[in-house]
């Protein structure tokens, strides 16, 4: 029994040797055959950064306009087509007319019946006038009653009235109307510019409710966002924007905001703010979506590193530091605006401290780090 006891004592022994020699939950003793991380890094610096938030709308020509048909009546003939030049007054489509023409035709001898009719009144009023005169001069010699002076003098108001003029005013009215919609059969353009948008096909009825056309007036673009109230406070007109457009692989075009309203939609308690692009190779066209990157905040002389650098670890922001010996130290951060690439931190970082960007998520405390160059931070 006594060499039972020593030998399972002896075991002991040797087992806590061994644990007391490759350590418990503290940092692994360099060895050897010590298995490294490779990892990138980066230098904490201080920097300036900005708080970005990204609106979309689409591009459309500056002080564009939007044509809508006068009347609802079928195309008949198309004269333009999208990017030709058009200039202000030109005819950009032609509706049919023929019911109108009629209409017109009926109009136009109903008002020649009604010129006669107020001419044949006039000489009617007039002959009225004359014997009115003369019954008066009977009524004062005393050669006819008073009934027979009332008599002549009701039928003179009555040609008086007006009713005949009344009569040909409407028929006149009704004509002016009808040469209005005929004019509106020709769709024209009120500028000069260049068609961008046409929506016409001959046989087509179109209505005052919808787009036909839209014509462009020059080369000039913008995009007119819709900003909530928690942003718009850090917009100005003249402020520089980034744009970014994927139908042509576009990505940050120069941009100005243009214009910001100082009053919310109606509707959508946002408010309108225009953004003019820079369009030099005419690659941009009108409708095109785009994106557009907004400064929203600005911080200068801040400690940053890359956005990469942190990561979550139980409900705590970490970062890896590497210290002298290329090990890796966890250290909890606090951070603050980050824009997209790079974060700011508030607390537990200074400048020039290096922290692992690539690797991270497989690294902890104590790990063996190795860096691609052999040591140097990159």
């Amino acid at each position: 029994m006594s060499k039972k006891r020593g030998s399972i004592l002896t075991c002991i022994l040797g087992c806590t040797l061994l644990i007391s020699l490759n350590g418990c939950g503290s940092a692994v003793a360099p060895t050897g055959n010590e298995a490294s991380v490779t990892v990138g890094t980066a230098v904490a610096e201080v920097n300036d950064i900005d708080k970005y938030v990204t609106y979309s709308g689409r591009v459309r020509g500056s002080n564009e306009v939007t044509i809508l048909p006068k009347i609802s009546s079928r195309v008949t003939t198309i004269h333009l087509r999208a990017g030709d030049s058009v200039s202000a007054g030109q005819v950009i489509a032609t509706l049919d007319s023929s019911d109108l023409e009629a209409a017109m035709a009926q109009t136009r001898a109903a008002l020649i019946s009604a010129q006669s009719s107020q001419a044949s009144n006039q000489i009617r009023i007039d002959s009225a006038e004359r014997n009115y005169e003369r019954m008066r001069s009977l009524y004062e010699s005393g050669a006819i009653s008073s009934q027979a002076l009332e008599s002549a003098r009701d039928e003179l108001n009555a040609l008086r009235s007006g009713s005949v003029s009344a009569n040909y005013a409407q028929i006149e009215a009704s004509a002016r109307s009808l040469e209005q919609q005929l004019q509106n059969c020709q769709i024209t353009s009120p500028i000069s510019g260049i068609v961008g948008w046409i929506d016409l096909s001959v046989g087509q009825t179109v209505n005052p409710q919808a787009p036909v056309a839209i014509i462009n007036p020059g080369a000039d673009l913008e995009v007119e966002l819709m900003i909530t109230e928690s942003d718009i406070s850090y917009l100005s007109a003249g402020q520089s924007v980034e744009v970014s457009i994927k139908a042509i692989d576009l990505s940050k075009i120069a941009a100005t905001i243009k214009s910001v309203s100082s009053v919310a939609d109606q509707l959508s308690r946002n408010y309108p703010v225009l953004v003019a692009l820079e369009n030099p190779d005419g690659m941009i066209k009108s409708g095109m979506f785009s994106e557009i990157r907004l400064s929203t905040l600005h911080k200068s002389g801040v400690v940053c590193v890359p956005l990469s650098a942190v990561i979550p670890q139980e409900g705590d922001s970490v970062v890896f530091l590497v210290n002298a010996e290329n090990r890796a130290e966890k250290v909890s951060v606090k951070t603050g605006v980050n824009d997209g690439l790079n974060i700011e931190i508030t607390q537990g970082l200074q400048s020039g401290q290096s922290v692992v960007t690539s690797g991270n998520t497989l690294v902890q405390n104590g790990s063996l780090l190795k860096l691609p160059d052999g040591g140097n931070e990159q």
